[in-house]
C-alpha cells in the first residue's frame, strides 16, 4: 500500500481539517489530455460515429487509472434498447470500475458523470471534463488504502432523447446494479470546466471574482452531508462552493435517479451556458484554474467521507443555516453590494433563499 500523499495528511493546526491539495506536476496536463481526446469532432452521441471510439478510449483509460472492473472481467455494462425517436435497435454502454478498499463490509463511494454527448461535436465541458476529473481522482486515490470501495462510473445515454426515459444510462444501473451496492454518497460531476457567467455583463465587470462559482446540490439529503462539504471546500483556492436545494435546480442529470431512490448525493456544476449542446462547447471554453479546483474537491471529499462516512438512514434536512453561511463565505465582503445591486435583502431564512435562487435562475437562463 502507497503512503498517503501530502494533500490527505491531517492538518494538526485544524482538528478534523485537511491541507491545501498538492498536486503531482503534470496532472492537469493529463486531465487536458484526455480532454482533447474525448472531444472529438465526430462527438460521442450514442449510435453516432465518434460513440464506440469513446468507449473503447475510456476502457484503457480506466485500467491505466488503477480501477479494476466493477463486475465481472470488463468495464462494459451492455443494454439493448430502441432508441427513443428513430425506433432503430441501440447498444447503451455503462463504463463500472472499482478501487478495492481495505474493508468489503464498508458502503462504496461512487464518482459519476456521463460520457456521451448531445450532438456530433466535441462538447468538451459537457461532459468530457468530468470525465477526465474523475479519472485523474482515481489515479490519485489508486493504492493508497481507502477503508472502502471507490466506484467510478461513466453513464451513457444521459442526453436527450433518453434523458428522462428508462434507458437514460444512470437508470439502468440504477436497477441493474443497486440492489447489490448500498452506496454512503453518490457524487455526481456535469458541465464542471466553464468559468461561471451570470450573463449580465455589468454584475460581471464589477464582480469578476464570481467567475470562480461552483453549485453543489443534495446537501438536504443527508444530515451530516453539510459538515462534510464544508470541510471538502475549506479554503481551495478558485472554487467558490454555492450549496442550493436540487428543487431550485432539478433533476438535470444523472444525480436524479439517485435522488428519487432516496440514496443521499450531491451534484456539482457550474451551471448552464449558452454554448453547450452547440459547436462551441470546445476544449478551449474549459479553465486549467476550474479543473484544479473540482481535482481538489473531489480528492479532498473522498478522504473527508472515507473518514467521516454519513450515517445510514440519517433522514434528510432543511440546510438553510449551512445554505447561507457558505454564501456568506464563498462571496465575502462582496456578498452585499451584489445583493444591493439585485435589489435583495441579505438572506436569512428558506424564503429570502427561494427569492435569491429564482432571481439568480431568470438572469442564468
Amino acid at each position: 500500500m502507497k503512503p498517503w500523499p501530502c494533500w490527505v495528511k491531517a492538518d494538526r493546526t485544524r482538528p478534523g481539517g485537511l491541507p491545501s491539495v498538492i498536486l503531482p506536476k503534470g496532472t492537469i496536463s493529463t486531465v487536458n489530455r484526455d480532454i482533447q481526446v474525448l472531444s472529438r469532432p465526430e462527438g460521442r452521441r450514442v449510435s453516432g460515429p465518434g460513440h464506440d471510439q469513446a468507449v473503447e478510449y475510456l476502457t484503457g483509460r480506466m485500467a491505466e487509472s488503477g480501477l479494476q472492473p466493477l463486475h465481472g472481467d470488463c468495464f462494459h455494462s451492455s443494454h439493448d434498447a430502441v432508441h427513443p425517436s428513430t425506433g432503430e435497435p441501440v447498444t447503451l454502454v455503462n463504463l463500472a470500475g472499482v478501487i478495492r478498499g481495505r474493508s468489503s463490509s464498508e458502503r462504496p463511494l461512487i464518482l459519476g458523470a456521463h460520457y456521451d454527448s448531445a450532438i456530433d461535436a466535441p462538447c468538451s465541458d459537457d461532459n468530457a471534463a468530468s470525465i477526465a476529473v474523475i479519472l485523474a481522482a482515481i489515479r490519485e486515490l489508486a493504492g493508497h488504502g481507502l477503508n472502502r470501495d471507490l466506484i467510478a462510473i461513466f453513464f451513457d445515454a444521459e442526453e436527450r432523447p433518453f434523458f428522462g426515459t428508462n434507458i437514460m444510462g444512470s437508470e439502468l444501473f440504477c436497477r441493474t446494479h443497486l440492489e447489490d451496492l448500498v452506496p454512503v454518497l453518490i457524487l455526481v460531476l456535469d458541465v464542471i470546466g466553464h468559468p461561471f457567467s451570470f450573463g449580465v455583463p455589468i454584475l460581471e465587470r464589477f464582480f469578476n471574482c464570481l467567475r470562480d462559482l461552483f453549485f453543489v446540490t443534495g446537501s438536504e439529503s443527508g444530515s451530516s452531508l453539510p459538515g462534510l462539504i464544508e470541510t471538502a471546500a475549506e479554503d481551495l483556492d478558485g472554487m467558490r462552493l454555492v450549496p442550493t436545494l436540487n428543487k431550485y435546480v432539478g433533476d438535470v442529470s444523472d444525480h436524479g435517479n439517485f435522488r428519487r431512490r432516496g440514496l443521499p448525493y450531491l451534484f456539482l456544476s457550474a451551471g448552464p451556458t449558452d454554448y453547450h449542446h452547440t459547436l462551441r462547447d470546445v476544449p478551449s471554453v474549459i479553465s486549467d484554474r476550474r479543473l484544479e479546483a473540482v481535482l481538489h474537491f473531489l480528492l479532498r471529499l473522498v478522504v473527508t467521507v472515507d473518514r467521516r462516512p454519513p450515517v445510514p438512514g440519517e433522514g434528510c434536512c432543511d440546510p438553510v443555516d449551512f445554505e447561507v453561511s457558505m454564501l456568506r463565505r464563498s462571496i465575502g465582503w462582496l456578498l452585499y453590494p451584489l445583493l444591493f445591486a439585485m435589489g435583495l435583502p441579505f438572506p436569512k431564512s428558506r424564503e429570502d433563499l427561494d427569492g435569491l435562487a429564482a432571481l439568480l435562475s431568470s438572469y442564468i437562463q
